[in-house]
C-alpha cells in the first residue's frame, strides 16, 4: 500500500506542478476531495488509503525536484549522444538585470526535431556613465 501510496503522490505532485499551483493544494484541497470520493463511491478505510499518499508542501516539492532533476539528467545523457544547436536568448529587465535563456535543439529518438529549454542563467550588467 505504501508503495502504491508513493506513485500516487509523485503522479499528483506532477499534476500541481503542471497546473503551476501552490504546492499546499495537496493537503488543502486534493487528499480531502479523495477521501470524499473514496467514503461516497467506494465502501473502504478512506483514511489507510489517504495516509500513504504523502502530498505535503515538502513532499510535494522534494517530488517536483525530483522529477525535474530526472528529465534534466536524461536530456544531458541523450545530448552526449547526438548532434544539437543551441539558441541563446538575452533580454534585460530594470537596466540592471539581464536573463541569459539557452534552448537546444535535436532531433529525438522518433526522427522529430524538438525544442527544449536548457537553462537560464542572471548576468550582471555594466553599466557605463
Amino acid at each position: 500500500m505504501l508503495e502504491k501510496g508513493l506513485l500516487a503522490s509523485y503522479k499528483i505532485s506532477q499534476l500541481i506542478a503542471k497546473s503551476g499551483k501552490p504546492h499546499t493544494i495537496g493537503e488543502s484541497l486534493i487528499l480531502p476531495a479523495i477521501k470524499e470520493v473514496l467514503n461516497s463511491m467506494v465502501d473502504c478505510d478512506s483514511e489507510q488509503i489517504i495516509s500513504s499518499i504523502p502530498l505535503s508542501n515538502s513532499s510535494v516539492s522534494s517530488r517536483i525536484d525530483e522529477m525535474a532533476f530526472d528529465i534534466e539528467e536524461t536530456l544531458c545523457a541523450f545530448l552526449r549522444t547526438t548532434k544539437f544547436s543551441i539558441q541563446i536568448d538575452e533580454s534585460t529587465f530594470n537596466d540592471s538585470v539581464a536573463l541569459l535563456l539557452v534552448y537546444v535543439r535535436y532531433i529525438n529518438q522518433n526522427d522529430v526535431i524538438q525544442e527544449e529549454f536548457l537553462f537560464l542563467n542572471t548576468l550582471n550588467s555594466i553599466q557605463e556613465d
